[in-house]
């Protein structure tokens, strides 16, 4: 991992905790980030499969 991956890698974790700190757990900027970060996706890969997510939970969860 290169030193710009690491910073970059930083900076997302820092992202997540202030989120979920502030109450924004269940944003999309989250769940893109936490997508990205975590689980490999590309930025608009994230954005999509976000969109995915958002859509199921409010379908079957009812939220807004």
């Amino acid at each position: 991992m290169t030193q710009e991956e690491k910073r970059l890698r930083g900076f997302a974790v820092f992202i997540i905790q202030w989120l979920d700190q502030t109450g924004q757990s269940n944003t999309f900027t989250r769940e893109v980030t936490d997508l990205v970060l975590n689980y490999g996706y590309t930025v608009e890969d994230a954005k999509a499969r976000a969109k995915e997510i958002e859509d199921w939970r409010k379908k079957v969860l009812g939220e807004n």
